[in-house]
């Protein structure tokens, strides 16, 4: 526990600095540019590296195919979850659409990449990118046509197109078909991928500086999210699979259950606050929503993790 409570304070001081930077003015427009290198340059470069520098097993197909699986069970879940949850609130339509999105997506790459990397290296990372592959799909597909139901109904799979949805497809098809980068091209693209755990820090505290902290407790829905998607949830998740895959004797990596229990656990999706202006939701729940999760994480992941020790 003292290892990872060091790697958390590592984290936890990089945060701070964006915290600080962002909210003294010594920088300006801090969380736009790092967002802007991150998702089009360090964190796609990561996924290829990470993806296509993977031997491949039989153990790595089947553990790579049982995450993507279990994630899609997990993220329906979920969703179901989340629509029960929202009756109790009374919302209207556009509220609860936002709820059930947000109880159900998370922040599974800003956050869970460098957090799962420092926890347990390339291969979490490696493995929590199939988890990544079926929450994005099924946000971009199911969760779009949730927020528009009522506006056009119609789901716009350009979307699905963009710098790390891009890197997902060519790493993974490295990967199943053995492919690799030249010696200088992989050690030069994993050295730049490998910043993306200090950008991504930087990016975080730059946002939470951003809040404004007296909106963040006004919803008591929002608490409910905390609990459900991100300590319910995940705790329930890794104890299921502790039992369910020695039950069945299935061939996959040791990591799984702690991997998908930490990628659960992460905060809403912060790209909902986007989709929900676009699409006609409450956009000021959704923005709420964000910063409050984004905030308790730094308190509940710790706590998960405590948990699956």
């Amino acid at each position: 526990m003292d290892v990872i409570a060091s790697k958390i304070i590592f984290l936890g001081v990089i945060m701070a600095i964006g915290f600080l930077s962002e909210k003294t003015g010594f920088t300006k427009g801090l969380s736009s540019a790092v967002s802007q290198v991150l998702t089009r340059i360090t964190l796609p470069l990561l996924v290829i590296t990470t993806l296509s520098g993977q031997v491949r097993s039989a153990e790595t197909w089947h553990t790579a195919v049982a995450v993507f699986i279990f994630g899609l069970l997990f993220v329906f879940l979920l969703l179901f979850l989340g629509k029960i949850s929202a009756i109790p609130f009374h919302f209207n339509k556009k509220r609860a659409d936002v709820h059930i999105c947000l109880t159900s997506f998370g922040n599974t790459i800003f956050l869970a990449y460098p957090l799962l990397r420092v926890l347990w290296g390339e291969t979490a990372v490696f493995y929590a990118a199939f988890f990544s592959i079926a929450n994005d799909l099924a946000a971009w597909t199911i969760g779009v046509l949730i927020l528009s139901h009522g506006k056009n109904g119609r789901i716009d799979f350009r979307r699905l197109i963009n710098p790390t949805t891009l890197s997902y497809v060519i790493g993974a098809v490295m990967f199943a078909f053995s492919l690799r980068l030249p010696p200088f091209l992989h050690e030069a693209a994993a050295e730049i991928g490998s910043t993306t755990t200090v950008l991504s820090m930087l990016f975080l505290g730059a946002v939470l500086a951003g809040m404004r902290f007296r909106e963040l407790f006004e919803g008591l829905s929002s608490i409910t999210i905390i609990v459900i998607k991100m300590i319910g949830v995940p705790i329930a998740a890794f104890y299921f699979l502790r039992w369910l895959i020695p039950a069945l004797d299935l061939p996959i990596h040791t990591l799984v259950p702690y991997i998908l229990a930490m990628e659960l656990a992460m905060p809403c999706q912060s790209v909902f606050a986007i989709l929900s202006r676009e699409y006609g939701g409450d956009t000021d729940y959704a923005a709420t929503a964000i910063c409050l999760t984004t905030a308790a994480s730094l308190v509940t992941l710790p706590f998960v993790y405590t948990l699956l020790s």
